[in-house]
């Protein structure tokens, strides 16, 4: 999964964030609650690349 698939599930899941760490499977806040997506634990390489993906060099 990358950046924008993340993203887009959560806008249709109306959460207001997106949670990667290390070690742990992605995360969404929906009304306050934090609910683990069904992906697995994310590397750190993997977050590293999810979040360099919507980076620019600006």
């Amino acid at each position: 999964m990358d950046i924008t698939e993340l993203l887009d599930f959560s806008v249709k899941h109306n959460a207001s964030d997106l949670h990667l760490s290390a070690g742990v499977p992605p995360m969404i806040r929906v009304d306050g609650d934090v609910r683990k997506l069904s992906l697995p634990a994310l590397e750190h390489s993997e977050v590293h690349r999810l979040i360099f993906d919507i980076m620019n060099d600006a």
